[in-house]
Order: C-alpha cells, then sequence, then structure tokens
C-alpha cells in the first residue's frame, strides 16, 4: 500500500508541478507593419502550449505559463514572425505578404466575414497594391482584378464594364462605406470622379446582381470605396509626383488612436496642363476625413465626411481621320464639366452578448454636376458656321438612414441578419440652349452665345425606403446556405416649371416602382483550402430621372430586370498560389436601350432582351518568396435576345462596345538582396469587339504594358511609372453611327493616353517603433 503510494506520488509531481507554475495573461493587438491597421484572424501560438485567434480589431488575449517568452504569429496575407514576449506588449507588425489573398471581406453582409463562406464573386484591392501602384485614375486600380474594365475616357472620367459591355447606363452600383454615393434615380456615369483615391483603404468588387444586399442599380455590380481607418499608433504621409505630358499631384495623409479616440484623413489635389490632347486640361481636389470613438469595448461610434471639387475641359472624340493621322486637336474650345460633392455620415455599431450586433448610419449627400458638354454639340443643317449646345445643372441633396440588426442562433449555427434603408433626395435639373460658333473650313467650335431658351427646368423629390432579410445556415461545418429577400419601393414626385411645349414638357405626375429581390446561395469547403459555391440573384433598376423626363413628353418607361446564375471555385496552395474561377449567366428583361426614331433623334425604350454568359478568372503564384505573377481577366459573350430599332432587328446580334476578352496580368518582384526596391511590369488586354448593334464595324482592341520601379529607404520612397511603355495609339471607347439618306456614317473614339513617365518622391512619417518591425 505505501509502495502504490508513493508511486502515484511521484508520478503525478511532474503534472503538479506544471499545473502549479505561475502564468501570466498576455494581450495586444496585431497589426500591419505598412498600414498600422489591426488584422482579424491573425493566429498566435506559444510553444504548442496555447493559443488565441485575433478578433475584428486585431486584439488577443492569452493565457500562458511564465516560462514562455515567445509566441507564433501568422495570419493570411502577411510573413509569419516569431516575437518575444513581455508584460507591457507593444503592437505586433506583420510585414504583406507579395500574395495577398481576399480571406474576409466586409461588402457581402456589411461586416467582416471570411471569404470562403460568402456565395458571390468579389475580389478584393488593397492599400498595399494601391501603394504599390501609385494610380493616377481609379481604372489603373480597378483594372487589375478579374471581370472588371473600367474605361478611361480622360481627366477621371469613365464608363465600366462588369458582366455588362462599356456602358454609361445604371446597372453599377458605387458606394463608400456601404452607402450609395448617389441616390436611386440619378445615377451618373462618372461618379467616381466623386471619389478621394487617397483616403481609400481597400475596395471589394461584388460582381454580377447585388438587389438583395445593397438595392437597386447594382445590375453588373457593386464596387465598395473603404475610407481610410484610425491606425493604432501615429503615421503620416506626404507625397508628390509629375509626369511628362502635364500631369502633377500632392498626396496628404495621417492617421492615428489616442485613448478611446482615433483619427484618419486623407487627400490630394491633381492637375493637367498643357498636355498633349488640346482642350484636355483638369483639376481634382478630394478630401476624405474620419472620427472612430470607442464607447466601451462593445460600441462604437463614427464620424466622416468626404468633399471632391473637380472641373475639366471636355475635349470630345476624335473622327477616323483623325485617330489614323494621331492628330490630337480638338475641335471644342469652350466644353466643360465641374463636379462638386460634400457628403457626410455618423454611425454605430454595438456587439452584444449571444452573437447579437447592431448596426446603423444617418447619413447626408449633396453634390452639383454643371456641364457645356462636348457630346450634346450638335451641327446644324444646312448651316455650317451655326451649332446647337447647351448648358446644364444637375444638383442633388439627400438625407437617409441604414440599420441593420444580428442574432445568432444554436440551430444549424443559423445567423439572421434583418436591416432597413431609407432616403429622401431632392433633384434639380436645369437645361439651357446655347447657339454656337462653327469654323465651316475647319470645323472646330470657336465659341458660343448664351441664351434664356431653357430646354429643361425641373425638380424631383425622390424617396426609397426598403427591408432587408438574410439567413445564413451551417447545417455541416463545411457547407453554408445563404437566402436573402430585399424590398425597395421607390417614388418620384415629378414638377415640371416649364409647360408642355418646351424639349422637357412632360406634366407633373408621381411615379412609384416597387419590387422583390431574392437571393440564394451555397458554399462548399472541401478542405486543403479547396471550395466552391453556387449562387441566384436578381437585379433590377427603375428608369432614371433624366431618362423619364429629359426631352419627353409622356413618360412611359418601367424598371429593367436581371437574373443571375452563377458558379464558383477557389483552390489555394500552401501560401505558394491560389486561383478563382467563376462562369455566369445573366438574363435581361426590359432593357432600356435607345431607338432610333425615324426624325434622327434617339428615344429610351424598354425594348430590350439582352443574355450575357462568360467565365472569369483570377490566379496570383509565388514560386519564390521576392517574386509574384497574376493573371486575372474574363471572357464573356453579350448578346441581343431582342431588340428593333428604326425597323432593323438586331436579335442574335452581339451588343456593341462588348469586348469577348480582356485581362490585366504582371508580375511582382522584391529582391531580398536589395531590400526595399521593387520592379513590376504589367499587360493589360481589351480584345476586339463590334461599334455598332447592327455589327458592320468592329475595333481591334489594344495592348497595354506598363512598367512600374520603387525603392523605399527608411522613411522615404521614390518610384518612376512608365505607363504605356510601348506607346500604341488606341481608343478606350469607340462607337459607329450609321448615316441616314445622303450622310456617311460617322466613326467616334474616344483617344487613349500617350506614353507618359511618372516620378514620384514621398515621405513616411512613423513615430512608434512596433514589435516585430516592418
Amino acid at each position: 500500500m505505501i509502495f502504490r503510494i508513493f508511486l502515484f506520488t511521484s508520478l503525478s509531481l511532474p503534472f503538479c508541478a506544471r499545473y502549479a507554475e505561475a502564468s501570466k495573461r498576455l494581450q495586444g493587438t496585431v497589426v500591419s507593419a505598412d498600414t498600422r491597421m489591426p488584422i482579424p484572424g491573425a493566429n498566435i501560438q506559444a510553444s504548442g502550449l496555447a493559443a488565441a485567434t485575433c478578433d475584428e480589431h486585431g486584439r488577443f488575449l492569452l493565457e500562458v505559463p511564465d516560462s514562455v517568452v515567445s509566441a507564433e504569429i501568422t495570419a493570411v496575407d502577411f510573413l509569419g514572425r516569431r516575437v518575444e514576449f513581455s508584460q507591457d506588449l507593444p503592437l505586433i507588425a506583420l510585414t504583406p505578404s507579395l500574395l495577398e489573398l481576399p480571406s474576409r471581406v466586409v461588402s457581402h453582409g456589411r461586416k467582416m466575414e471570411n471569404r470562403a463562406e460568402v456565395p458571390v464573386a468579389i475580389s478584393t484591392i488593397g492599400r498595399r497594391e494601391m501603394e504599390e501602384v501609385k494610380p493616377n485614375s481609379l481604372d489603373q486600380i480597378l483594372n487589375r482584378t478579374s471581370g472588371v474594365l473600367m474605361v478611361d475616357l480622360g481627366n477621371e472620367q469613365h464608363k465600366m464594364a462588369i458582366r455588362q459591355p462599356m456602358t454609361t447606363r445604371s446597372l453599377f452600383l458605387y458606394l463608400e462605406d456601404g452607402i450609395p454615393i448617389r441616390p436611386t434615380g440619378v445615377f451618373n456615369h462618372n461618379a467616381l470622379i466623386e471619389i478621394n483615391m487617397a483616403g481609400l483603404e481597400k475596395v471589394e468588387v461584388i460582381r454580377g446582381p447585388s438587389s438583395a444586399l445593397y438595392g437597386s442599380e447594382a445590375i453588373g455590380g457593386a464596387v465598395n470605396f473603404i475610407t481610410r481607418k484610425p491606425s493604432r499608433s501615429p503615421i503620416g504621409k506626404i507625397s508628390v509626383q509629375a509626369n511628362d505630358i502635364g500631369y502633377r499631384r500632392t498626396d496628404v495623409s495621417g492617421s492615428n488612436t489616442m485613448g478611446k479616440t482615433g483619427v484618419a484623413f486623407g487627400g490630394y489635389f491633381g492637375e493637367r496642363t498643357d498636355g498633349p490632347r488640346a482642350h484636355n486640361d483638369f483639376d481634382k481636389l478630394g478630401l476624405n476625413a474620419g472620427v472612430d470613438y470607442t464607447v466601451s469595448e462593445k460600441t462604437r461610434i463614427t464620424a466622416s465626411a468626404a468633399f471632391v471639387d473637380y472641373k475639366s475641359d471636355m475635349t470630345g472624340g476624335l473622327d477616323s481621320a483623325n485617330f489614323s493621322n494621331g492628330d490630337l486637336s480638338s475641335l471644342h474650345t469652350f466644353t466643360w464639366r465641374k463636379v462638386d460633392a460634400l457628403r457626410g455620415k455618423l454611425s454605430f455599431d454595438h456587439d452584444g452578448n449571444a452573437g447579437r450586433r447592431t448596426q446603423g448610419a444617418v447619413f447626408y449627400r449633396g453634390g452639383t454636376v454643371g456641364q457645356n458638354p462636348s457630346y450634346r454639340v450638335r451641327n446644324a443643317a444646312g448651316n455650317p458656321a451655326l451649332a446647337h449646345g447647351n448648358i446644364n445643372d444637375n444638383s442633388v441633396e439627400s438625407i437617409g438612414l441604414w440599420g441593420q440588426h444580428e442574432e445568432k442562433a444554436s440551430f444549424l449555427n443559423t445567423v439572421l441578419t434583418g436591416g432597413v434603408y431609407g432616403d429622401y433626395s431632392l433633384n434639380e435639373v436645369r437645361e439651357r440652349y446655347i447657339r454656337i460658333d462653327r469654323d465651316p473650313a475647319t470645323g472646330v467650335y470657336s465659341g458660343y452665345t448664351d441664351t434664356d431658351s431653357m430646354l429643361t427646368d425641373y425638380r424631383v423629390d425622390l424617396t426609397d425606403a426598403a427591408g432587408y432579410a438574410q439567413a445564413k445556415l451551417s447545417p455541416a461545418r463545411s457547407l453554408n446556405l445563404v437566402g436573402a429577400l430585399r424590398y425597395d419601393h421607390f417614388r418620384y414626385d415629378y414638377s415640371n416649371i416649364l409647360d408642355r411645349n418646351a424639349f422637357s414638357g412632360a406634366p407633373d405626375q408621381e411615379r412609384s416602382f416597387s419590387e422583390f429581390t431574392p437571393k440564394a446561395g451555397a458554399t462548399y469547403d472541401f478542405g486543403a483550402n479547396r471550395g466552391g459555391y453556387v449562387n441566384y440573384s436578381r437585379g433590377f433598376s427603375p428608369p432614371q430621372v433624366g431618362e423619364l423626363y429629359r426631352g419627353v413628353k409622356v413618360p412611359g418607361l418601367g424598371a429593367s430586370y436581371f437574373d443571375n446564375y452563377e458558379v464558383g471555385a477557389w483552390y489555394s496552395l500552401s501560401r505558394r498560389m491560389t486561383a478563382e474561377l467563376n462562369a455566369f449567366y445573366i438574363q435581361g428583361r426590359g432593357e432600356l436601350v435607345g431607338v432610333l426614331m425615324p426624325d434622327g433623334t434617339t428615344e429610351n425604350r424598354n425594348s430590350g432582351q439582352t443574355g450575357h454568359r462568360g467565365v472569369e478568372w483570377g490566379v496570383k503564384l509565388l514560386p519564390i518568396r521576392d517574386l509574384a505573377f497574376r493573371f486575372n481577366g474574363a471572357y464573356a459573350e453579350h448578346e441581343f435576345h431582342r431588340f428593333v430599332e428604326g425597323g432593323n432587328d438586331y436579335g442574335g446580334k452581339e451588343m456593341n462596345e462588348a469586348p469577348n476578352w480582356f485581362w490585366n496580368s504582371g508580375f511582382t518582384l522584391k529582391p531580398g538582396m536589395l531590400k526595399g526596391a521593387r520592379l513590376g511590369l504589367e499587360w493589360q488586354r481589351v480584345g476586339e469587339y463590334w461599334m455598332d448593334p447592327a455589327n458592320t464595324r468592329s475595333y481591334p482592341g489594344y495592348d497595354l504594358f506598363h512598367l512600374r520601379l520603387g525603392y523605399a529607404w527608411k522613411g522615404i520612397e521614390a518610384w518612376l511609372n512608365v505607363l504605356n511603355l510601348a506607346d500604341a495609339r488606341y481608343a478606350t471607347s469607340s462607337s459607329y453611327a450609321p448615316g441616314t439618306g445622303p450622310r456617311p456614317g460617322a466613326y467616334s473614339y474616344t483617344v487613349g493616353e500617350a506614353r507618359s513617365v511618372n516620378l514620384g518622391l514621398a515621405y513616411n512619417l512613423d513615430w512608434v517603433s512596433l514589435k516585430g518591425g516592418r
């Protein structure tokens, strides 16, 4: 008996000693070394004895024995490292990897979610990529994502192609921190002029209809611009850059958290003067600022504001002769566009008990787009010295609110989400006729005479009220099911200041548009970083105010509807490769098309039925630690199922300005032997497409190559970007309008930028040395 007690005690002593060993509680925050932003989901492994995962604010809490002095910190998108622990933990920094994986996204459910549990095609552009590309315009960033073609019309003006042809129609929804930057019904295809590039933290692009998530106009896709949030320690940056074709720009940004209050701001001023294209100057000031206040560990309040002031010449397109000869002169000498935009938002976020979460915001949007537009200049019949045009002003002011609540249930690991959205907007539109002087010998529009002849003068009170619900179920660890339903009700209260004989002569009226939009999808994780998803979603878009009432006597347009079916898969291999492949089919019904009338004018009608199908891919490779390759692109077919114009039936024809192929690929090299150096080469390809719906004229497409070099030493960074390296002559957009009677057909080309050499210099202010370094 005594022997048994002695043996038991001897064998138990080591375990008792370990159990009795003093322990310590370690807590801290893991952040990115370059942005000082928290890294949600980072893993902390302490010598195999204990582990923790960071919450969405990058914080962790870990209890370990006193003998533990270090831990391994790892996170997707970052290089892992071992850090030494002390009782007084500083911020712990991880260096971003060259192989960025979109592991966590916020745009699907307005909250941080694992990408593998989201049944949509979504791409993410992070802060590191934006810092390396140094874009002069947003298309230089967005075109690096699969399935996205943002068309550069010059001076940050643009149109878009995401699962749609290159178009200016209201088929894309642009968001800032989840709130539309413009109200429904007042779409502007140049709306991204109102985005401040220097104020962005990242960009997420959801491809395909997303009306169940964000409401109407999210047909081809939704682009969510996520602004900078306060960093965990003070950082700042100032940079200047210029190129050899007249562009200059200065950026300033800063961020910090002091106790419970965090601040972040970013802004830039850019301008172009005396470039190679005549009448093509512009300038833009963009500013963003935000303040976060932590009321408690579970409650946060954020106030933010954005301001943009923009002015640009409008140079117009080139005809076929000038485009072929490389003649960059302009027929226009006075046309312009001016944009002023101001947005403000106050939001809150509260984490309750048992998985509850409540979010909400109140917001304000105001802005004016004024134009003397080149695309409205028309030659007078029978008088070569005369042309007609207009000056217009389109202002909008709106207030709104959004709220969302989330509950978790144990049954099938269900997450239930419900939300409301509403806004009220006032849209006022005025347009007056101008008489334009034209030189008959050269065709140059030399000047104009303003008149008091009003073509359009109306106001519309717009109301949008919506409610939505979503359920996410996980009947098995590898399977997630998502279903959502949204109801939107829009009301347009139109008041016309002019009489019925005016150009815009519709009588006062009220119009309403209502729709339920469902969504259903599933994801499955096959393990070993492999997974797939299926998704069905419906999108709809009411007609825009301008489509309903500008130049119209009897409004009669209805909404357009789109049904989207898609399937996708993803795969990654040991942080060396990631691949994603999506296939989609979208059927459009009641789609708005411009129908050519017998008198040569164009009228909008719900006479179009279309089909859109294609595949999108994105592949990233990291064969060695210092070298990363990416291959992003899409193949798509866009077809008229039914479209009758001027007695011509285009059913079965391909849609115009719809390239089948486009891709963007390249590599980035950061040689370990020359720390701080960076070399990147990019290839963008846009394939052949038809210039007219009759498929009689085509544009062959183009290839662009961009070289990017950079070097960083301590807080100083210098770069050289050579855009359009081969100095290709190309058109970002082209169209053909057939002639009527004796008039020949007309070509129009929007000429792309010539080769430019961009030089820049930046200084990064860094007040705190982080644990783990850069």
